[in-house]
């Protein structure tokens, strides 16, 4: 007779890492001109992916970062 220990449950954030551009516009329900706005000005944290010699490529935002930013700028309640 074999007994096994019992798995503990486990908590896991389903919030993700980094988002794209219009995942972050969409899910904050800012616009895209404010959101590279705090971009610019360095409000909030992003990554760009791009390859090596290319010009452009994938801005990802930071959805702690922006999230973060966000709830510093909330007023009233007692949230």
């Amino acid at each position: 007779m074999s007994t096994t220990e019992p798995k503990q449950a486990t908590t896991v954030n389903s919030d993700p890492v980094y988002i794209r551009i219009p995942e972050a516009v969409r899910l904050f329900g800012i616009g895209r001109t404010t959101l590279y706005a705090l971009i610019g000005n360095r409000k909030i944290k992003t990554v760009l992916l791009k390859q090596k010699g290319h010009k452009t490529g994938r801005r990802l935002v930071c959805f702690e970062s922006l999230k973060a930013y966000l709830d510093g700028q909330a007023e009233g309640g007692d949230a």
